[in-house]
């Protein structure tokens, strides 16, 4: 089985996701990635033609990486590498010449070394007058023999350093120049002669014979290219250039650019993981990823991570999840737990279950609080395992909630148009006291006058309908119409009480 492949750099093909406990998905990159379950989990990233990616100071096109099932990672994740982020591929670019790099000590009993002028003159004559094809570039000028310089050592060999600048056609004849030095200084045949100064018995040379030579040969590239060999890349993201080299940026710095000949710091307070970092998102604050039982995480557990980011996964074992609505996706601070599942295997006849997807005989993690009509009974949701329950929620239907806020508005308002009344009619009646010490009301909104005559029709309409009126003095129950008192009236503000004639019996 194989993900998609595309040529085209710019596009991540999507991997496999596998089953039960699996390796998280693999990010090519700007390669392709080929996956295989058998005979175990693996896959191979490939770099697009003409492309590698650097490893240990080498070029490479592939890296296959296998997933262990157990714990599942891949085994290329580290502490340094929690996600398992592949090698980015990069590109060739072509280098601006090859140069040879030589150190060769030569046996001679000449006290003094050369003037270097002299001996750049005399190594070019060497290669140009040898006859070996190897060394033709030197006669076509495509190859100058440059920085020339001497020393005599402790043994009295003189050591002289130069180099062999190549340009032109960088073809593979090139390439050969450096092996054929190697075969001559082996042979003992690589001598040369370096005139001194003249003096009056003729010049006076120095005749050098190559005992040992270490050299090296190279591609030199442009700005923002590293060699390895013969060969030149763009250094790629995570690595500048640095002295012809792609180098690793350091620790707390990241380069985000392929070619950069410079990394980035971190912002203040962040750090990252190792050197290499890629992106500004690769400075963290460090957080280390606690465990899970029943359970495995992604990154692993133990690895450090951003504080701060929310890309850590939870994956619970099978039998086991994490509570409802909690979502596998949290902080280093906040991540979930597995709990075991429970099926719900009782529910009360007055309970309904409500939640969508929650019926009886469901499954769900214990921990899990689950939702039914109001019957005022919380064990109305038991599972099937005794004392492993569910938490259960009183949802209140809409009807319920409707009558409920009918039925508290109507109350709400029966008690202020009381209040209102109570208030109303206090303000508008006052008491008043008749002579056997028993009260009445008057309205005292308006003013009344009561002249003589209409007071007989009031004490008049009373005797008929409750007898005389009765005298605290008098035996006879009948008093005198003189010993009955004009009762007064006037209105009465609001916010006066009433004179205390009106309130107290005579």
């Amino acid at each position: 089985m194989t993900c998609q492949e595309d040529e085209e750099m710019t596009t991540a093909p999507t991997c496999l996701d596998f089953a039960s406990r699996t390796c998280p998905t693999l990010d090519p990159g700007n390669g392709t990635l080929t996956c295989t379950t058998t005979p175990a989990v693996s896959c191979t990233l490939q770099c697009p033609s003409g492309s590698y990616y650097l490893e240990d100071g080498e070029l490479k096109t592939s890296k296959t990486v296998t997933c262990t099932s157990n714990s599942a990672t891949w085994s290329h994740m580290s502490a340094t590498n929690p996600y398992g982020d592949l090698p980015s591929c990069t590109a060739t670019v072509t280098p601006e010449y090859y140069l040879i790099t030589a150190k060769v000590t030569f046996t001679t009993t000449y006290p003094l070394c050369p003037d270097t002028t002299k001996t750049q003159l005399a190594l070019t004559e060497y290669f140009t007058e040898s006859g070996n094809a190897d060394y033709g570039c030197i006669g076509t000028g495509e190859c100058v023999v440059e920085d020339v310089s001497c020393e005599k050592s402790s043994t009295g060999d003189m050591i002289i350093d130069f180099v062999v600048r190549q340009e032109g056609e960088l073809t593979d004849d090139k390439k050969d120049f450096l092996e054929q030095m190697e075969n001559d200084v082996t042979a003992g045949s690589f001598k040369i002669s370096v005139n001194t100064v003249k003096r009056r018995r003729g010049k006076r040379a120095a005749d050098l014979s190559a005992d040992t030579m270490v050299a090296t040969q190279r591609a030199v590239c442009e700005s923002g290219a590293g060699y390895v060999g013969f060969i030149c890349v763009w250094c790629p993201i995570g690595y500048y250039e640095k002295d012809g080299v792609c180098t690793e940026c350091a620790a707390d710095t990241y380069s985000d650019t392929q070619g950069s000949t410079s990394c980035s710091s971190c912002s203040t307070g962040r750090s990252t993981l190792s050197t290499g970092a890629t992106s500004s998102a690769d400075c963290i604050v460090p957080c280390s990823i606690s465990p899970v039982a029943n359970g495995y995480r992604y990154p692993s557990a133990g690895y450090k991570v951003d504080a701060t980011s929310d890309n850590i996964h939870t994956y619970c074992n099978t039998g086991y999840d994490m509570s409802a609505g909690v979502s596998p996706d949290a902080t280093c601070a906040n991540l979930p737990s597995c709990y075991k599942k429970c099926k719900i295997a009782v529910v009360s006849t007055n309970a309904d279950l409500v939640d969508p997807g929650v019926s009886l005989l469901s499954t769900v993690p214990y921990l899990t609080v689950v939702n039914y009509t109001c019957s005022g009974d919380e064990d109305s949701v038991k599972c099937e395992e005794p004392g492993q329950n569910v938490a259960v929620y009183c949802d209140k239907t809409p009807l319920l909630l409707i009558f409920g806020l009918i039925l508290g508005g109507t109350v709400v308002m029966t008690g202020v148009v009381v209040l209102v009344y109570i208030i109303c009619s206090k303000d508008r009646r006052r008491a008043v006291s008749t002579k056997n010490g028993s009260y009445t009301s008057v309205n005292l909104v308006e003013p009344v006058v009561i002249s003589t005559g209409e007071l007989d029709r009031i004490i008049a309409d009373y005797e008929r309908q409750n007898g005389p009126v009765p005298d605290p003095g008098s035996k006879s129950g009948s008093p005198p119409r003189e010993s009955i008192p004009l009762i007064e009236t006037k209105k009465l503000e609001f916010d006066e009480t009433p004179d205390e004639s009106f309130a107290t019996p005579n």
